[in-house]
């Protein structure tokens, strides 16, 4: 049941997405010690930050979320 609800995810050709660790922010989390790491934290926070701020200029020009 898991691997037919992922297997578009490994069809996919974008990079940014992969089924398992095989995503570019998981390699990088695991790289940097794991996710109980401080600059792992860091990292997850960055990245939240920039997918926040992208969310909100995206609806920000988004006639159909006003």
């Amino acid at each position: 049941f898991l691997s037919s609800r992922l297997a578009w995810a490994k069809s996919s050709k974008d990079p940014r997405i992969a089924a398992g660790q095989q995503s570019p922010l998981e390699k990088k989390i695991l790289n940097l010690g794991g996710v109980h790491t401080t600059a792992a934290r860091q990292l997850i926070t960055q990245k939240y930050q920039e997918e926040y701020e992208t969310l909100c200029r995206e609806q920000a020009l988004s006639l159909d979320y006003w």
